[in-house]
């Protein structure tokens, strides 16, 4: 069971961006829709671009973002911290639907093709096409940390002017350069170089944070 944390963890300065450890407690109330539909905003992306770069169609990522947010309101309440941490365990949850959607891609080519050599081929070519542990790993971990990025940016341009969080967004999450925001929100580089800089000091110091308290 998920164990209970001190309140002062849960009822913290950040307003509606929760920590994760008050959200997971929050999930065992199956009723809590709320809670689940932050669960779904911080975690959904994460997991339909990591099925996505597993080899897996737009569609079949989506229903693995899906299945696994079911497949996790049915088990959430099993997740202890003692046993490992909620990213390794996250990541076997994913790990698992990927594994079926890429065996059950097996059969229905197996089906369309009569078990024929060619099938037999077509099979093998996909089974072939999941990525291996120190893939999928590698995946998972890549994405875990842009998904982190953007909540960090996130919690910068809360208290940021709406301007200077959309300079923000587009030089670190959309990976313009200063020239290219200049020119789309016509304003001169040198405020964006200023803004950049400034909000940047402030991006990487609650990256930091949240990578060691262990709120995402």
């Amino acid at each position: 069971m998920i164990r209970e944390h001190s309140k002062s963890m849960n009822q913290d300065n950040e307003g509606s961006i929760p920590t994760r450890a008050s959200l997971l407690e929050r999930l065992g109330n199956w009723e809590d829709q709320q809670s689940w539909e932050e669960f779904r905003a911080l975690y959904s992306a994460l997991i339909r671009r990591t099925a996505r770069r597993s080899g897996l169609t737009e569609a079949e990522a989506q229903d693995i973002e899906q299945e696994t947010l079911l497949r996790l309101a049915k088990t959430i309440r099993e997740f202890d911290p003692a046993g490992g941490n909620f990213k390794g365990w996250l990541l076997n949850q994913v790990r698992w639907r990927i594994g079926d959607h890429f065996r059950k891609r097996s059969i229905e080519e197996g089906h369309r093709h009569h078990a024929s050599r060619e099938g037999e081929e077509d099979r093998t070519a996909t089974e072939e096409q999941v990525a291996d542990p120190g893939d999928l790993n590698r995946i998972w971990e890549e994405e875990w940390q842009h998904t982190l990025l953007e909540r960090a940016v996130a919690r910068v341009c809360r208290n940021a002017n709406p301007r200077h969080a959309q300079i923000l967004d587009l030089c670190v999450l959309r990976g313009k350069t200063p020239a290219e925001v200049a020119g789309a929100l016509d304003i001169s580089l040198m405020t964006v170089y200023l803004v950049k800089t400034r909000l940047g000091r402030l991006l990487k110091r609650e990256v930091d944070r949240l990578r060691q308290s262990g709120d995402f």
